[in-house]
């Protein structure tokens, strides 16, 4: 008996220490790991912990953090963690969130005549910065679902709001196109972005880097984004809104405010399984590499020169494919010398010309290169652009993840010799799945021997109908070039798409173009026939049937 009472005695000691060590103030946790820096093993004890700034992992190999089930606030709007030329590192077992919040958060009270929206802030949010809320984004979101309302847009600028007399409260004018639609109603929520500086879990030129059992509740920006990183693992790692929040008065709507999962320029394509990505404010998770726009072409030097939008990560040996108005692949060679060449923005503007969908960001256009070629591909010309095949995420796994409730889509992917299994996608406000380039952003990658098997994907573009928005499928393969037609077949090569479940989508449920090699069976498709969509309309797709096709080549 009296060992039973010790035992009772010690387990309510150790119940009531664990919730006393959660009720206690945080740690600062740059302090703890500093202490430890040199270990193979840092190893938090269980709490609550702090930082004030990014902590940076640098030049580590073969390195474990084990959180142990902790969390961490970061108390301003930056990057959490940066991983630089890291190998073998490990993160897991720990959940971040933000405190301030990385968006602010109202109700429609009124809508006047004319469409002006009167809100109310809740209170635990912050107000919205008046000198800086136009370049931020805002979403509509149904107050009864708590969802994104459909057939309507995400609104980026374009908007005038302005603090009135009444306690935390604003008038928000949207364009009249959006204020006559009459979509929003009085008790719907209204999310506006408050951006900081950097991602959540920032890494870069690293290789063999595991994420695992990391749950991130606000993000700045991107949640977890990796540049440049071979061979990154992301597993049973969670992205999505902390619910029961205590400091604010309306449950949280949100999550990060960007991309979940991202990936960019990888030697060797992430593996993401088991992970949950949703409640975010863009692209669930990702993976792409930059193209590189021909602006000048010197057949006598067997050069090309290029601009980019940060310095240029392809090597001397890379094997450059390129591609003719952005799209159809005219051939491969290899990257020889590299230097400097200018570029100035009259040059930018001038090249920008020859894509009929212009090009975004110019003004970040600010590094010209000079790349001879070995050996020469004839007939090369401005406007072509070219991708380095060993930069562009190949070998990547997206496997048994969910994804969803979203602004943008599900998962998307620019890159090659990969698999999209098993994974489920809903209420995302665009596509679901996507294979696509995208010129006006220089993004891409040279897409072939891609299987898309054994997913389902749920009420998917049902957000604001766009007739210019080419990835019209819940489901899209989709490749459309530098005057806005669809590409040729041979821009997707080798593409298989089985044993797949689109339901309650709009028409077309899935949408293939520009393939050499399709192999398509076994998809169960249930579109919903009640949403009209004009998506993809502009270039030709039509929303009457199930399956779109155009320029395709059956394996």
């Amino acid at each position: 008996m009296k060992n039973k009472l010790h035992i009772l005695a010690l387990s309510f000691f150790c119940v009531f220490a664990g919730a006393h060590a959660q009720d206690a103030a945080p740690q600062n946790l740059k302090a703890v790991l500093d202490a430890q820096r040199g270990a193979a093993q840092i190893t938090l004890a269980k709490g609550v912990y702090f930082l004030d700034a990014t902590y940076k992992f640098e030049n580590l190999k073969d390195v474990v953090f084990d959180g142990n089930g902790s969390e961490i606030i970061c108390r301003k709007r930056t990057s959490t963690f940066r991983v630089s030329n890291c190998e073998n590192l490990t993160l897991k077992n720990f959940s971040i969130d933000y405190d301030p919040l990385c968006y602010t958060q109202a109700e429609i009270t009124d809508i006047s005549a004319d469409g002006v929206w009167t809100v109310r802030f809740f209170e635990g949010y912050e107000l919205p910065d008046s000198k800086d809320y136009k370049k931020e984004s805002m979403r509509l979101f149904d107050g009864k679902r708590r969802a994104l309302k459909y057939d309507f847009p995400t609104i980026h600028g374009g908007f005038e709001m302005t603090a009135i007399e009444a306690p935390r409260t604003y008038k928000i004018t949207i364009s009249q196109t959006l204020a006559k639609s009459g979509v929003a109603k009085v008790g719907d929520l209204v999310v506006h972005t408050l951006r900081g500086g950097g991602h959540t879990i920032q890494s870069e030129n690293s290789k063999n880097l595991v994420f695992e059992g990391i749950t991130i509740y606000a993000s700045p920006s991107f949640s977890m984004y990796e540049f440049n990183c071979e061979n990154s693992t992301y597993e049973a790692c969670v992205l999505k809104r902390k619910e029961n929040d205590p400091k604010v008065s309306s449950p949280r709507l949100c999550a990060g405010n960007a991309d979940g999962i991202h990936s960019q320029n990888a030697p060797v394509g992430f593996k993401v399984r088991n992970c949950t990505a949703r409640d975010i404010g863009d692209d669930a998770i990702t993976i792409t590499s930059r193209y590189y726009p021909v602006t000048k072409v010197d057949e006598a030097e067997k050069c090309v020169y290029v601009m980019s939008r940060e310095k240029p990560v392809f090597k001397n040996g890379d094997t450059l494919v390129f591609l003719r108005g952005g799209a159809e692949i005219m051939g491969k060679t290899k990257c020889g010398e590299f230097t400097d060449a200018g570029i100035t923005q009259s040059e930018v503007k001038d090249h920008a010309k020859l894509y009929v969908r212009n090009l975004l960001m110019q003004d970040k256009y600010i590094y010209g290169t000079k790349v001879k070629l070995d050996p020469w591909i004839k007939e090369l010309k401005a406007g072509d652009v070219f991708n380095a095949v060993e930069r562009s995420g190949r070998g990547f796994v997206i496997e048994n993840n969910f994804a969803g409730y979203t602004r943008a889509r599900g998962i998307f992917v620019k890159s090659s010799d990969g698999v999209i299994k098993n994974n489920t996608v809903e209420e995302c406000a665009l596509a679901g799945i996507v294979l696509a380039q995208e010129l006006n952003y220089m993004s891409g990658g040279c897409f072939e021997n891609i299987e898309i098997a054994n997913n389902t994907v749920k009420n998917c573009l049902l957000g604001g109908s766009n007739s210019l928005y080419t990835q019209a499928g819940a489901i899209s393969v989709i490749s459309a070039n530098a005057q806005f037609k669809f590409s040729a077949a041979g821009a997707f090569k080798n593409i298989t798409v089985t044993g797949n479940t689109v339901e309650g989508c709009p028409l077309p449920c899935i949408l293939l173009t520009s393939i050499d090699g399709l192999t398509f069976k076994d998809n169960v498709i249930k579109p919903n026939f009640d949403a009209k969509r004009t998506w993809g309309q502009a270039i030709g797709v039509l929303n009457t049937q199930e399956v779109f096709e155009a320029n395709v080549v059956q394996k």
